[in-house]
């Protein structure tokens, strides 16, 4: 039997003021790139290449900036301060709003690559997910002062923090783990287990890889969390070229597929039940899947199939609704967050999106009535003034209102009719809230890097980016089985990574411009991309930074002393990989395989699995390698050695 979607609502107006819940429904209690003002007037949002933040006001179109300083990430309020995550300088710097005028006031100093941020309703704590240095760090609100550290694994990245402030809810963005973080004295940290899910058809033991891919969001009554992901089949072999792409079916093709059923990505919410203290319980964790028809903002008669993958999830002030954006696809997508369990094959209602294609172990599959809503290019975060969402779209550089009373309409109209299947509506062009300052060709590059809908980089449905695998050009921590066997994601972004070719782990391609056009035009399904495309891809890349070493917690000697032993003659680490590029820019035949290209080590801490195919989880594993004699020579080495030589390369 199909619940009312409003059903939420009586339960979340008796829970007001309640322990574990809001005062104001609007307040974000997980890490976004927007958030809404303390007087409820106002919006601030991040510029991450600009790096300043803007302060919008809906209805008077009063717009101000101000610099903040390298890469500002994710944004935070409580009462009449806001806090603002640095990822290229390790610190937070914190802001307020004097009369609609911003200003930065103070700056805390964190760890390596800051990215999520949420702050308690009470302005009591605030805390920071620092990335690079697998650690989540507690700020006194008042005074500013760093209080705790915690350890989590997997680099974590996005936050959220229970109405109640007992606890702390961490995605990290390698192998799909959500911690809690216990906010009692203990201050002990646990995974939460999320659902495994396979596929249903020919394979249904398929088990699908999880990664965690956006900001968390937990319900204003305290109840629910919800976690955007990516359910990816990284074991069915991956042809080299499109004929997948043409029957839809995963298997037989590249990375995506066309239409609704099961594909390569797979990008939905779970939600997953708290209790008023924020102990969550995974085992009944609700996977929803999205995929489904959008609007094409190009063409008003059209719509198309919006895949992608989510990066942020955020409650309606009144619990009903989950808004989700798509970056990828210039889509948001509303659900409801009271989601319908069907049985496989005896389903009661008409169902024509994605959340179908997947079962969990018992046979069943979550589905929710959906709205996806064509909006500007590059939506991430989500923030409510008052009834209405606004979604900032960092690639547009944008702000605009999303329509909540026609989206609930649309919802409701689902459940009434027992047919849950998509609804598309469009929003408004939104409003600019920055100049941005990369040149033309860089731009281009990169919006191509990040659609998901051009079909000159990907098959039209496929859901399938550069940025997919390879979000801000890094890697998602996965090994795929291409035709010429296991291959580990590479990371692009390394500061010099132009001056790095060859490309790929083998085949020796020349340039990153040669390689987005093999890869876009043959596994990825896209057609008639042109030179100056893969051109201008080459260029956005380009201009990215290596990832940020996290050397505050590293021990110094230790380093040096690795450093040593690195450019030894008889370990012989330096020899391929020597400075400044870390590379040799050439090819050997290395673990029985021919011609592998020597990658480049800046950066080297942020790209687990290592090795062609993986089979590292760790730096100290291929150091293991080494001492067997499969590369290099640290035979000599002892355990003490080893360790100093991961710090050196946990340095670079």
């Amino acid at each position: 039997m199909i619940r009312n979607i409003l059903a939420t609502l009586a339960l979340s107006a008796a829970l007001v003021g309640c322990a574990g819940s809001l005062n104001d429904h609007t307040f974000a209690t997980g890490s976004s790139t927007i958030v809404g003002s303390a007087d409820g007037k106002a919006l601030y949002a991040v510029n991450v290449d600009e790096g300043t933040v803007s302060r919008f006001e809906p209805a008077t179109g009063v717009l101000g900036t101000v610099s903040v300083g390298a890469e500002p990430a994710r944004i935070a309020r409580s009462k009449d301060r806001i806090f603002v995550t640095l990822r290229a300088e390790a610190a937070v710097a914190v802001l307020q709003d004097n009369g609609g005028v911003l200003s930065v006031v103070d700056r805390v100093s964190v760890d390596a690559e800051p990215m999520g941020i949420v702050a308690s309703e009470n302005g009591k704590r605030v805390y920071v997910a620092n990335s690079m240095a697998d650690t989540v760090t507690e700020i006194d609100g008042e005074t500013l002062a760093v209080l705790r550290t915690f350890a989590v694994e997997g680099h974590p990245t996005w936050l959220a923090l229970h109405p109640s402030d007992k606890a702390l809810f961490v995605g990290s963005a390698m192998g799909g783990t959500l911690s809690r973080v216990n906010l009692g004295e203990s201050g002990s940290v646990e995974v939460v287990d999320l659902p495994r899910l396979g596929g249903a058809g020919d394979d249904p033991d398929l088990d699908l890889a999880r990664r965690i891919t956006g900001d968390l969001s937990i319900s204003p009554d305290g109840r629910s969390l919800a976690v955007p992901c990516l359910f990816v089949d990284n074991q069915t072999p991956i042809s080299p070229d499109t004929e997948g792409f043409d029957t839809g079916v995963a298997s037989e093709g590249g990375y995506g597929s066309v239409g609704l059923g099961i594909s390569r990505l797979n990008p939905g919410v779970v939600i997953v039940p708290l209790d008023g203290s924020g102990v969550a319980d995974g085992d009944e964790a609700k996977p929803v899947f999205v995929a489904g028809a959008a609007p094409n903002p190009l063409d008003e008669e059209d719509t198309f199939t919006a895949r992608s993958y989510l990066v942020s999830a955020r409650f309606s002030p009144d619990g009903d609704t989950i808004w989700t954006s798509m970056e990828g696809s210039h889509t948001v997508i509303a659900l409801s967050s009271d989601p319908v369990f069907s049985e496989q094959n005896s389903c009661s209602f008409c169902f024509d999106s994605g959340g179908g294609s997947l079962f969990p172990a018992d046979g069943g599959f979550w589905v929710s009535p959906t709205v996806f809503s064509s909006v500007d290019d590059g939506p991430r975060g989500i923030a409510f003034l008052d009834k209405t969402p606004y979604v900032h779209a960092f690639l547009d550089r944008s702000i605009g209102a999303l329509q909540p009373k026609q989206v609930q309409e649309m919802l409701q109209q689902q459940v009434s009719s027992d047919f849950l299947g998509e609804e598309v509506t469009r929003a408004d062009a939104g409003t600019a809230i920055e100049s941005g300052l990369l040149s033309d060709d860089v731009e281009r590059g990169r919006r191509l890097f990040y659609s998901a809908t051009s079909t000159h980089m990907s098959a039209e449905g496929s859901g399938v980016s550069c940025a997919t695998c390879h979000l801000d050009a890094r890697n998602d921590g996965l090994t795929w089985p291409l035709s010429n066997g296991p291959r580990q994601t590479m990371n692009l972004s390394s500061g010099i990574v132009n001056a790095t070719a060859p490309f790929t782990w083998t085949n020796g391609v020349a340039s990153v411009a040669d390689e987005a056009m093999e890869t876009s035009q043959t596994r990825m399904g896209g057609d008639n991309i042109t030179d100056q495309d893969v051109a201008d891809i080459q260029g956005y890349v380009g201009t990215l930074r290596a990832p940020q070493a996290a050397t505050a917690s590293l021990d110094t000697a230790a380093v040096a002393r690795g450093e040593a032993l690195f450019n030894r003659e008889d370990t012989a680490c330096g020899t391929c990989h020597a400075a400044p590029l870390f590379t040799d820019n050439l090819s050997h035949d290395l673990y029985g395989l021919a011609g592998v290209n020597t990658p480049t080590l800046l950066g080297i801490s942020a790209t687990a699995p290592y090795l062609h195919d993986g089979s590292a989880p760790t730096l100290m594993a291929v150091l293991e390698t080494a001492r067997a004699g499969q590369m290099g020579d640290a035979s000599a080495l002892s355990d003490s050695d080893l360790d100093d030589l991961e710090a050196y390369l946990r340095s670079l």
